[in-house]
Formats: structure tokens, C-alpha cells, sequence
């Protein structure tokens, strides 16, 4: 295998997609069972989401065709993150560092925010960096 600094970066990038969707299926399972978050479970999509973060963790890990595609998608899902009161559009939650800018509602309204996950816009940028290595 050749060590280059395009293999370093997308190693790391395997690595903690790998962490990070071993830790949303623990954070879903103890909001399954009741010992954890139960908001995360809906979030995650019941555990779908961190399967596929891990997924494309693995696959990128080994190189596979369309593996640093699929994980600029996963990425790419990750970056926004919106709240109102009924909605909440947050697949970053298992790492995230955001930037949010809250509206106030008007008529009763619950207030609206929007951000971005920083650290999943760093790694989708890597990856798009890297991407034709």
C-alpha cells in the first residue's frame, strides 16, 4: 500500500466516520432502551443513519469504488442543522461544533435556527479535496 499524504487524510477520514457511526447506534440503542436521549432516536433516523456512516467509513477505509462519494454524501448531510418547534434537522449530532442564528417566531411561534456543523463542512471539504486521489 502506498503511503501518501491523500492515504493518510482518507484513513483518518475512515477512521472517525467509523467512531462516529459506532457511537450514533450506541447513542440510538440507549435511547431505545431508556437509558439514553430518547430525541436522538428519531434524529438518527432509528439507527439507519450511523449504519451508514459507518458503512461508508469501511468502504473508504478500503479503497472502494464510489467510497469517497458516498462519503461526501454522508458529509454533506451533516452540515445543517435546522430547529423549529415541531422539526428538527440535526444528522450531525453524534460530532458536531455549529453555528446557529436564531429568528424569533412571531404569533405564538417557537423561534426558528439554522447553522451549520462545522466539523462535518471540514471533513466534506477534505474529502472534496482529496476526492480524485
Amino acid at each position: 500500500m502506498q503511503s501518501s499524504p491523500t492515504n493518510t487524510v482518507l484513513r483518518v477520514i475512515a477512521i472517525f466516520q467509523i467512531i462516529s457511526g459506532i457511537y450514533g447506534i450506541i447513542l440510538v440503542t440507549a435511547g431505545l432502551i431508556g437509558i439514553g436521549n430518547g430525541r436522538i432516536v428519531l434524529m438518527l433516523w432509528f439507527g439507519v443513519f450511523p449504519i451508514l456512516i459507518s458503512i461508508a467509513g469501511v468502504l473508504l477505509w478500503l479503497r472502494q469504488k464510489h467510497a469517497v462519494m458516498i462519503s461526501i454524501l454522508i458529509q454533506l448531510a451533516q452540515v445543517p442543522f435546522i430547529r423549529t418547534d415541531g422539526f428538527i434537522l440535526n444528522l450531525g449530532v453524534i460530532f458536531n461544533i455549529t453555528i446557529s442564528a436564531t429568528w424569533l417566531g412571531q404569533n405564538g411561534e417557537g423561534p426558528l435556527i439554522l447553522g451549520f456543523n462545522i466539523l462535518a463542512l471540514a471533513v466534506l471539504i477534505l474529502l472534496l479535496i482529496y476526492r480524485s486521489a
